[in-house]
């Protein structure tokens, strides 16, 4: 099944599973097995949908407490809230 869905867009590592949507907003993307019971979002996603709420250094005060419980990934390993700010800070 994985070679229908490719690579996962989480970690661009383990082959996808399948196709789910985002717990941030109308976009989906395929998951592989680990990243989707991680419950971990696509850094691109994240980012994307940061950039519509709030300027980096706005963004603590303007996203809903919900969002910051939000995981992704990036460099090897799952990343929190606190590392997503430091790369938005930096990339966006």
């Amino acid at each position: 099944m994985s070679e229908r869905y490719g690579t996962c867009e989480v970690c661009n590592k383990e082959p996808a599973v399948g196709i789910a949507s985002s717990g941030l907003g109308p976009c989906s993307c395929a998951f592989g097995a680990e990243c989707l019971k991680q419950g971990a979002e696509s850094l691109g996603i994240v980012l994307a949908t940061l950039s519509c709420i709030a300027p980096a250094d706005q963004i603590e005060k303007a996203v809903a407490p919900w969002v910051k419980e939000v995981k992704s990934y990036k460099d090897g390993r799952y990343i929190g809230w606190a590392e997503i700010v430091e790369v938005y800070k930096q990339e966006v």
